[in-house]
């Protein structure tokens, strides 16, 4: 099963300096769980000065359960009291479900002419690429 698992900091005045403290713990074993399947991607969360307020890791067990036993109960900013919210919702990401059964030849499949182009690709902004 796929889970979103966003975590959020305090906003206390000692919230930066326990990041900060239990960063290299989080990212050693961010990298451990991704190399042993179970972490797909993550993210810090900023705020609008560009300062880690959270984070958000897209992850895979078996079980709400074994996510909080394999992973939570030794995330370093859950130990750490990082974290003062925490969600965890089930998901599916897109792309990652299994292929479907290829299509039989003559199936009624329409021509790959009458599907409509993309549409152009939107602007970037400056200095956001």
């Amino acid at each position: 099963m796929q889970f979103i698992a966003i975590g959020l900091d305090g906003s206390d005045a000692g919230a930066s300096a326990r990041r900060l403290a239990a960063q290299e713990a989080h990212r050693k074993l961010f990298f451990e769980m991704y190399n042993r399947g179970f972490f797909l991607c993550g993210a810090a969360i900023l705020n609008d000065r560009e300062e880690a307020v959270g984070s958000l890791i897209v992850c895979e067990f078996a079980s709400q359960k074994e996510l909080e036993e394999v992973w939570l109960k030794s995330e370093p900013y859950v130990l750490g009291n990082v974290w003062q919210e925490i969600e965890i919702k089930h998901a599916r990401l897109a792309g990652t479900e299994k292929a479907p059964p290829p299509v039989p030849p003559g199936a009624g499949v329409a021509p790959s002419s009458s599907i409509p182009p993309l549409p152009p690709p939107l602007p970037r902004v400056k200095g956001k690429n």
